[in-house]
């Protein structure tokens, strides 16, 4: 028998192309502009964000005065929205 017409010594799997060469300084230039080109347009485009409000100072300016209440759910429902206002600060 003789070793003709079974490939070229791979098993039939041909190799692997080179890989492509690394690219110059001048095409990563380019790609690095073109990157933060298409950053700035992004910005741009964006809404421009408001500082957040100071719910913190907000929550510290109002009084936290309880007086007194002859019906308990009333004391409950106050404690109630003090607490809804701690979770807001």
């Amino acid at each position: 028998m003789s070793g003709r017409g079974r490939g070229r010594g791979h098993g039939g799997v041909l190799p692997h192309p080179p890989p492509p060469p690394p690219p110059t300084i001048e095409q990563l230039l380019a790609m690095q502009t073109q990157i933060m080109q298409a950053l700035v347009k992004n910005q741009q485009n964006q809404p421009i964000a408001r500082a957040p409000r100071d719910k913190r100072g907000e929550f510290l300016k109002a009084p936290l005065v309880f007086s007194h209440a002859t019906n308990p759910l009333e004391a409950h429902d106050w404690l109630h929205a003090e607490e809804k206002q701690l979770n807001i600060a």
